[in-house]
């Protein structure tokens, strides 16, 4: 056995080592499949790219991102990625690719702070771009781009207060361009081993010196390669020649708006190669003569709107290859022409904002490749047509001569202009311009002549090329068709704001091809039917702001019609038919219109929106703006600033309110939230139409019979009611009717109130008087409004007859008294308004006989007061108001007033707020503390009886609930005790039982 057992175990040990054996090769082989798959799938993936348009299937995009398909011939991938902020855990591996890619990083504009780690673009070998926008970014380190070593462009957006590790760029040696803006950047990195830096971009930091932007390297090293350098929105206020000893290649340099305060004479000597360079819009008070001398071969040079206000004869002289020169708003004079004498290879030259007074003619004639002269608002008053001042400028395509003093345009001004495209002559005080003044402008395209005092439209007839002309703001009364003669390619046509008052017929037939026509702020009245003959093209249409009160169909001709802006104007109406069914845009607002024919736009399938904002509408009718349905596209209506009375008839707007649908056949109503009802049942103030209850939005009407009224049809019948024409009418219900007069301009209450009126509103009228006639027969009132009328006086008996009168405004007036009788009858009043008058007397008697009367609102009078009557009535009202008069806190005067006083103030917040006006007390008190404070004997010994008066209540009370509940109690005692009594005899034993374990059990407890 022990031979058989060491067999078996060489037999194992074999086996073992042969397993081992296998699976190593096993894993081996596995390593190599993998290998060779991921390779097969990579060559798949490049192959794919190279040969299909669809390679996002196959891109390992990274999860929280967007891949998009880039150039084809440049084979790159766009990775876009949203994010509140950067975070440490991102990441943004997409897999060891050998497709070109670039990141783009976006960050939320209001987003919080970045948190970024050393390594999070490790694995990022094959992007060449990396762009981040608005993330918050505090620090990057040296190690934030490590990974990126195939990075060539770097684009860094508003990244809130940013500081970077000096060695931040030592780990993307490609750079080529690098953007860093809107950062609040103060030190750039060293930039000093980005040998391939080619773009800098540091526009909008707070970069204070040159030095700052990592340019300053030592040991001479030099960035051959940088040619580009933008440092536009800093702080930098010198520039020194050292400044670009390590980049003496740069051929773009820009420095404007930087606070640029000096520069040494020689600061660009260094830049041999500049070709562009804008140092525009700084503090700069000099230039020196020597500064541009080693720059010869500069192209663009932009030195405007700086702090000097001469440029020495020599300073541009050896810039013999100048092609753009901004010499603007530097306060130059004429001596600005001796600088410019040398630059015969000059093409744009920005001289506008300055104090030119004269052109120089030879100068001119020196610079005769010029393409754009800017000569704006200066002080030239003067062309003189006599010396040809452009005779020799053969290219000049652009001429700017807007803003001066010119008066008059003489023939042979601009002679010599044949390749002219724009002339721009606004804003002078030009008068005339003689026939022949413009006949060489044979290739002028546009043509400004808008803000002068020109009386006509000038001979343009030779400008045949015209496409674009403004003529606004100047003195033309009249538009003639002999005016536009020749125009034919006229596409933009300006007249606004003249005087014109009439469009005439055929006026405008010589100008075929109009697309856009202005006549807005002229004076015009009348539009002939075959005004627009002709016009096939015309698009756009305004003539806003004039006199028309009707629109003739002469718009119908206009096919291409898509926008026409009638606004302002003093239209009345606006009636079916009168716009080409292809309009988009239709604008009536602010007119004068009061009624629209139903279905007036129904034919218009492709109207987007309709303004009729600001007219005259009370009423509109569901058909008056109905559209065609299942419309593509939705059609917006505006319709507020009408004075819209919201009754039955505008319920179907009402319901517009929360409808989005496009199929209903009906706009949308843009401005809904925006709508008043300035009229309707229950609405005295303008009040918002989302705010009106569509079950209270009746119609009123002229004359109302009841139901069992019998004599409808003769004119003298009891029962049929008659509305006054001064009012409007609504019957609520069968019982309920409701007269309306507000705001009529009623100077008396000569009106015939119909008998069955139940509420009457006379508010914001100017009646002076009341008196006993004023409502006679009117028994059926149970509501008045009388407020903000200007009432005066109420005689006694102002309101006898009014048995079911329930509540009376007469707030807001002029009432300075009211005697015992005012009152009478009113037996059912119970909710009275008598606030913000002027009342300083109430007789004693004034309120009494008011026995329902519950609410009392006295507030901002006059009252020092309040008589008998009213301090009776303390016990009954719910509610009274007293705030806002010069009450007494005398004792003798108070000393029945306290007591109730003190006790209502519980129920009355507004008693603790009234103020005494005595000057024996403290100021700005109120009653109450004033009068507690005081020691008035007989009103504490009446404080005092009244508490012994509710303590005798409170004993009563008790005593009524003891003896209603002791026979109930007794009854209960009688019954537990007779059920005990006959109780079963085995229960009582068991009982008994529990009685005496309970009972052993605790003798046990004790023990222990």
């Amino acid at each position: 056995m022990t031979f058989e057992l060491g067999k078996f175990d060489m037999y194992v040990r074999v086996v073992l080592i042969l397993w081992n054996f296998i699976r190593g090769q096993i894993k081996s082989c596995w390593n190599v499949v993998q290998r060779v798959f991921s390779l097969f799938i990579e060559i798949i993936f490049i192959c794919s790219f190279s040969n299909s348009a669809d390679v996002l299937t196959s891109y390992p995009c990274p999860k929280i991102c967007g891949c998009y398909q880039g150039n084809l011939e440049e084979e790159t991938i766009s990775v876009v990625c949203h994010l509140d902020a950067l975070k440490p855990g991102l990441n943004f591996s997409v897999g060891n690719t050998r497709v070109s890619s670039i990141l783009y990083l976006m960050c939320s504009s209001d987003g919080p702070y970045s948190e970024v780690s050393e390594n999070m673009f490790i694995s990022l070998t094959s992007f060449i771009g990396l762009r981040i926008e608005n993330c918050k970014i505090p620090l990057m380190s040296g190690r934030f781009l490590f990974g990126l070593e195939s990075l060539e462009h770097l684009e860094i957006k508003s990244a809130g207060t940013l500081k970077m590790s000096d060695s931040l760029f030592y780990h993307v040696p490609k750079v080529t361009h690098i953007t860093i803006t809107s950062s609040h950047v103060t030190k750039m990195p060293d930039l000093c081993q980005s040998s391939n830096l080619e773009y800098l971009n540091l526009t909008n930091n707070d970069i204070h010196s040159v030095d700052l932007s990592g340019l300053d390297c030592e040991n001479d090293t030099i960035l051959s390669e940088l040619s580009t350098v933008i440092l536009d929105k800093n702080s930098i206020s010198k520039l020194f020649k050292r400044n670009f000893r390590s980049t003496p290649y740069i051929t773009d340099l820009r420095i404007a708006d930087a606070r640029l305060s000096t520069i040494e004479d020689d600061a660009f000597s260094i830049l041999k190669r500049l070709v562009y360079l804008d140092i525009t819009n700084n503090s700069l008070t000099k230039v020196s003569p020597s500064m541009f001398y080693e720059n010869s071969d500069m192209q663009v040079l932009g030195l405007g709107r700086n702090r000097f206000s001469n440029v020495h004869n020599d300073t541009l002289r050896t810039l013999q290859d100048l092609i753009v020169l901004t010499l603007d708003d530097l306060g130059l004079d004429n001596l600005v022409w001796g600088t410019l004498y040398s630059l015969r290879a000059l093409k744009d030259l920005q001289l506008q904002n300055n104090r030119i007074t004269a052109l120089d003619q030879e100068v001119l004639f020196n610079l005769h490749v010029l393409q754009n002269l800017n000569l704006g608002n200066n002080s030239i008053s003067d062309l003189n047509s006599k010396q040809h001042l452009f005779q020799n400028l053969k290219e000049l395509r652009f001429l700017h001569l807007n803003r001066n003093k010119l008066q008059k345009i003489s023939s042979g001004t601009f002679m010599g202009l044949t390749n002219i495209v724009s002339l721009d002559l606004s804003g002078n005080k030009i008068q005339q311009i003689e026939t022949t003044a413009l006949e060489d402008l044979n290739s002028i395209t546009k043509l400004d002549f808008s803000q002068n005092i020109l009386t006509r439209i000038p001979n343009i007839k030779t400008c045949q090329k015209l496409r674009w002309l403004d003529i606004s703001s100047n003195h033309l009364k009249k538009l003639t068709s002999a005016s536009l003669e020749g125009l034919s390619n006229l596409e933009y046509l300006n007249l606004s704001s003249n005087h014109i008052t009439t469009i005439e017929r055929n006026v405008l037939l010589s100008i075929p091809k109009l697309i856009t026509l202005d006549l807005s702020f002229n004076q015009v009245k009348t539009i002939h039917v075959d005004a627009f003959d002709g016009l096939k093209h015309l698009s756009e249409f305004n003539i806003h702001h004039n006199l028309l009160k009707t629109i003739s169909k002469a718009f119908l001709v206009l096919s291409s019609l898509k926008i026409v802006d009638l606004s302002f104007n003093m239209l009345m109406e606006l009636q079916n038919g009168i716009f080409p069914d292809h309009v988009e845009n239709i604008d009536l607002s602010y007119n004068r219109i009061g009624n629209i024919s139903e279905y007036a736009i129904r034919n218009h399938q492709y109207l987007r929106r309709l303004s009729l904002k600001g007219n005259k509408l009370t009423t509109l009718s569901k058909n008056a703006l109905s559209i065609p349905r299942n419309l593509n596209k939705p059609t917006m209506a505006y319709l507020a600033d009408n004075p819209f009375n919201c009754d039955c008839n505008l319920i179907w707007l009402r319901r517009k309110i929360g409808d989005i649908s496009m199929n209903s056949g009906l706009p949308m109503v843009g401005d809904i939230y925006s709508i008043l009802c300035f009229g309707g049942y229950e609405i005295r103030t303008p009040k918002p139409l989302a705010d009106v209850n569509p079950d209270n939005m009746l119609c009123a009407f002229e004359a109302y019979c009841t139901n069992t009224c019998t004599c409808c049809e003769l004119d003298a019948c009891d029962c049929l009611y008659r509305c006054p024409k001064e009012c409007s009418c609504y019957a609520v219900s069968n019982t309920s009717y409701v007269t309306q007069c507000s705001n009529r301009g009623l100077n008396t209450l000569s009106v015939q109130i119909p008998f069955l009126t139940t509420e009457l509103s006379l508010d914001r009228n100017n009646i002076s008087d009341i008196n006993s006639k004023s409502f006679e027969g009117l028994f059926n009132i149970r509501v008045i409004h009388l407020d903000q009328c200007g009432i005066k006086t109420l005689s006694n008996y102002s309101f006898i007859g009014l048995p079911l009168l329930d509540i009376l405004f007469l707030n807001n007036n002029n009432i300075q008294r009211i005697t015992n009788g005012v009152f009478s009858g009113l037996w059912n009043l119970t909710e009275l308004h008598l606030e913000f008058n002027e009342l300083s007397s109430i007789e004693d008697n004034a309120f009494m006989g008011l026995e329902s009367l519950s609410i009392l609102f006295l507030h901002h009078n006059n009252l020092k007061t309040l008589p008998n009557s009213a301090i009776r009535l303390f016990w009954k009202l719910n509610d009274i108001t007293l705030v806002g008069n010069p009450l007494s806190c005398n004792c003798d005067i108070m000393n029945s007033f306290l007591p109730r006083l003190t006790d209502r103030s519980k129920t009355f917040p507004d008693l603790n707020v009234s103020m005494c006006k005595n000057a024996r007390f403290r100021k700005q008190t109120t009653v109450i503390y004033n009068l507690a404070s005081r020691n008035c004997a007989i009103i504490e010994s009446k404080k005092i009886n009244h508490e012994t008066y509710e303590r005798w209540v409170y004993i009563v009370i008790s005593l009524i609930v003891i003896v209603m509940f002791t026979p109930i109690v007794i009854y209960g005692i009688i019954t537990i005790l007779y059920s005990r009594r006959n109780r079963p005899v085995n229960q009582q034993t068991s009982i008994k039982g529990i009685y005496e374990r309970v009972n052993l059990k605790a003798e046990s407890s004790s023990i222990v």
